[in-house]
């Protein structure tokens, strides 16, 4: 498995305290000009990184869910791996619904990730499809204080 510092290299981005910063990149997004762009790499942090983003590009089925159930638009891109298949990622849009965009039906290709770009772009600018997302992940996943009900509700019943 490679480490950040190796992929770092390849992408000729530098890597300081867990994060990859690129370079300047000269093409707008959004509408903004983007000076440079960080990545932040953390293996204890997703329940906030996932709290603060405005958006996820998910190639996991329970980071999907865990994104949709916040109110957050997802871009799925199908994996190589065998859990994250064109096939799961289509049947978890069936039942999470439109909050969830999947885009190609093959493993991630070059084309495939400039697809994901434009529909990343496409999606936050689209502020009545942002809202519906939030509508979405409670009438899906419900509000987040029902796992505490649940096991509140089990621990008394025990």
């Amino acid at each position: 498995m490679p480490q950040l510092d190796d992929i770092a290299a390849r992408v000729r981005s530098q890597h300081r305290s867990g994060k990859l910063i690129f370079p300047a990149i000269k093409r707008s997004f959004s509408g903004h000009k983007l000076e440079q762009v960080e990545v932040s790499c953390s293996a204890d942090a997703f329940a906030d990184i996932l709290q603060q983003s405005s958006l996820v590009i998910g190639m996991t089925g329970t980071a999907v869910e865990q994104a949709v159930g916040l109110g957050k638009p997802v871009i799925a891109v199908p994996g190589n791996g065998p859990a994250f298949t064109y096939r799961f990622a289509e049947a978890q849009n069936r039942l999470l619904g439109d909050s969830v965009q999947v885009i190609g039906t093959q493993p991630a290709n070059s084309h495939i990730i400039k697809e994901a770009a434009l529909a990343v772009d496409r999606t936050l600018q689209d502020n009545k499809y942002l809202a519906s997302c939030i509508k979405n992940g409670l009438e899906r996943m419900g509000r987040s204080d029902r796992s505490i009900k649940i096991a509140n509700y089990v621990a008394n019943n025990l």
